[in-house]
C-alpha cells in the first residue's frame, strides 16, 4: 500500500537558520499492516506524515500509496487522491473554530467527493454516535473539551472510510 524509496527533504530548523536533511532510503507498508512511528521530537515523524499525505512535497524521490505515484500528481490531484484515500488525524487537530461538530465532519466529507449530502450527515451522524459526541454536534470546537476535540478530528479522519489512516500524535 505504501512504498517510499530514496526520499529527501531539505529545510531550515523552525525559528533558526540551521539546515537540515531528512530523509528516509525504503519504506514500506503492505494493506493491512498498522505501523507505529516513535522517535525524539525532532526527528521527523510529522515531516514523514506530511510527506505520506501530500500535504509536503519531498526534494526528490518516489512515493506510492495504492499504486499512485505521489510525485506525478498536481496540487489538485493530491487533493482529490488524500480525499477519496487519506485520513488525517492532525497533532493540533485543525478544526475550524467557526464551524460546529458536525460541519466540522462534513465539510471533511465534501473533500472526499464520495457523498451525497444526506449521506455524509447519515454518515456523520454515526461517527458521531460512535465517539459519543452526537449530543455536542452543534457546539464549535472552542467548546469542547481537549479529548473532545481530539475526537471530533478522529472522526473527521474517518469520514471518508480512507484506506490509509495517519496519525500524528493521536495520543498526546
Amino acid at each position: 500500500m505504501i512504498l517510499c524509496q530514496q526520499v529527501k527533504k531539505d529545510f531550515l530548523a523552525r525559528g533558526t537558520m540551521t539546515p537540515l536533511h531528512w530523509e528516509i532510503e525504503e519504506f514500506k507498508v503492505a494493506p493491512t499492516e498498522s505501523v507505529l512511528i516513535t522517535g525524539p521530537s525532532g526527528c521527523g515523524k510529522t515531516t514523514l506524515l506530511n510527506i505520506l499525505s501530500g500535504l509536503m512535497r519531498p526534494d526528490s524521490g518516489s512515493i506510492s500509496i495504492q499504486g499512485v505515484k505521489l510525485e506525478e500528481l498536481d496540487i489538485a490531484g493530491l487533493d482529490v487522491f488524500r480525499g477519496h484515500h487519506i485520513g488525517m488525524i492532525f497533532q493540533s487537530f485543525q478544526l475550524l473554530a467557526a464551524f460546529t461538530v458536525e460541519e466540522n465532519l462534513l465539510l471533511g466529507a465534501r473533500f472526499g467527493r464520495k457523498w451525497t449530502h444526506h449521506e455524509a450527515r447519515e454518515h456523520a451522524e454515526m461517527l458521531l454516535r460512535e465517539v459519543g459526541l452526537w449530543d455536542r454536534r452543534s457546539h464549535r470546537p472552542g467548546e469542547l473539551s481537549i479529548g473532545e476535540q481530539q475526537r471530533v478530528a478522529i472522526a473527521r479522519a474517518l469520514i471518508n472510510r480512507p484506506a490509509l489512516l495517519l496519525a500524528d500524535e493521536p495520543t498526546a
